[in-house]
């Protein structure tokens, strides 16, 4: 079955009956199909920036023939305020005025309420309004280095073999892990570890720090014990003890020529290895008497 194309012309004055009837409910399906589609067979569409830009035309023109229905818009930014809708018989060499739709946003550039008439085209005009909105920023981002992209910081503008790091911390942060390199400091600090062991009790030793103090009792032996010696590089490592003949080393503890001195109350020990721990050489730096 062949389909009905709207037809402004039926039913004619000389359609009477069942031909004026058909005539009438092939023009309301094809109107049906054309608002469903939003299309209308024999018009064609063109748009003219005028004052405006092109994404943002200030006129809209639909023709078939000498028919014109046009649309004139003034946009604010880049939204579309209001829409005056004209209707032309005559191949737009006058237009007659239909309706002045007005529109109103909100503070977010969405569409709230229109006035004079309202359609498909209200809702399109507002997502247009929002769609040049979004587009603005992205090229805006798009075009956008360092600082400017996403809220970085300076640093995003520094190549990464020339970073200036004028402040801030570093936390929990291995530097020169693959490949070392000269340190330089105005001061260096390291943490280091209290224990205060009872009689007789072990006392296990963290290299990753700096040093200990270890309050020993004057009886009792407290054996040490060390972890997290560093390897392929120098381990330091300083020790406090309150009773240096109360403390047993471990079997990598070296003392040198002399031999483990004997020093009945409070010492400062020193504590080298290059080893991994293997060997630890040890020197007392300090002693009460």
């Amino acid at each position: 079955m062949a389909y009905n194309q709207f037809n402004p012309a039926t039913p004619a004055g000389t359609q009477t009956g069942t031909a004026a009837v058909d005539s009438m409910r092939n023009n309301l399906i094809a109107l049906r199909d054309s608002i469903i589609g939003g299309f209308v067979v024999g018009f064609t569409y063109a748009a003219q920036a005028g004052n405006s830009i092109p994404e943002l035309p200030q006129f809209q023109t639909w023709s078939n023939g000498a028919l014109r229905l046009r649309a004139t818009n003034t946009w604010s930014g880049t939204f579309c305020t209001q829409t005056l809708w004209e209707f032309s018989s005559n191949s737009g060499g006058s237009y007659d005025p239909i309706v002045t739709e007005v529109r109103v946003y909100d503070i977010n550039g969405n569409l709230t309420t229109t006035t004079g008439s309202g359609g498909i085209m209200s809702w399109l005009h507002g997502v247009a309004g929002r769609f040049q909105q979004s587009l603005a920023v992205l090229v805006a981002h798009l075009s956008g280095t360092g600082s400017a992209v996403h809220g970085l910081g300076t640093i995003s503008t520094q190549n990464a073999n020339a970073v200036a790091i004028s402040g801030g911390a570093i936390d929990n942060t291995l530097i020169g892990g693959t490949t070392p390199a000269e340190g330089r400091f105005s001061r260096a600090t390291e943490q280091f570890d209290t224990f205060v062991p009872t009689a007789n009790q072990a006392v296990a030793l963290n290299w990753a720090k700096g040093g200990a103090t270890v309050t020993n009792p004057p009886s009792g032996s407290n054996i040490l014990s060390f972890g997290s010696v560093v390897s392929n590089m120098i381990g330091t490592f300083s020790l406090f003890v309150s009773n240096f003949n109360n403390i047993t080393w471990p079997a990598s503890v070296t003392w040198g020529v002399s031999g483990k001195p004997s020093i009945a109350g409070a010492a400062l020990v020193q504590l080298i290895s290059f080893t991994g721990g293997t060997t630890v050489l040890a020197v007392v730096v300090w002693r009460a008497a």
